[in-house]
């Protein structure tokens, strides 16, 4: 088991997570949320590992939960560390998420990689236990 951080008096609990592409590996910040049926990332986040439209393998369309809605597209990540798993060669969603610049996140963990995990979340005091 090991056991991660987050404060539980954010809005939304925030992981720090690993993601490789073809230009390296970049370290970034991320929302859990379950609600988000596949993992995200800020446009600009996925450029800097080496991605781009040219590398699309399907355009994709999002709603956020305040309505905001959104243009994308859908590439096959080469490698993603996150909460002490290892997820490799998986489809991730790529939107312009400038508004979660501001909060210096990077995307949205998404419940196609939270559904591997086994996993006690202690909302309170901020403890999320993965076994």
């Amino acid at each position: 088991m090991r056991s991660f951080h987050f404060n539980p008096k954010t809005r939304a609990p925030i992981v720090t997570a690993l993601i490789t592409g073809p230009r390296g590996t970049r370290k970034v910040r991320l929302i859990f949320d379950t609600g988000a049926e596949i993992t995200q990332f800020h446009a600009g986040t996925i450029h800097k590992i080496g991605y781009s439209m040219s590398d699309a393998i399907s355009k994709a369309s999002m709603i956020g939960a305040g309505g905001v809605e959104g243009d994308g597209y859908v590439v096959n990540l080469q490698k993603l560390f996150v909460l002490g798993s290892k997820v490799e060669a998986f489809m991730v969603g790529v939107f312009e998420m400038k508004h979660l610049n501001a909060q210096r996140l990077d995307g949205l963990l998404g419940w196609d990689v939270i559904r591997q995990l086994h996993l006690d979340m202690d909302g309170p005091n901020g403890v999320l236990k993965v076994f």
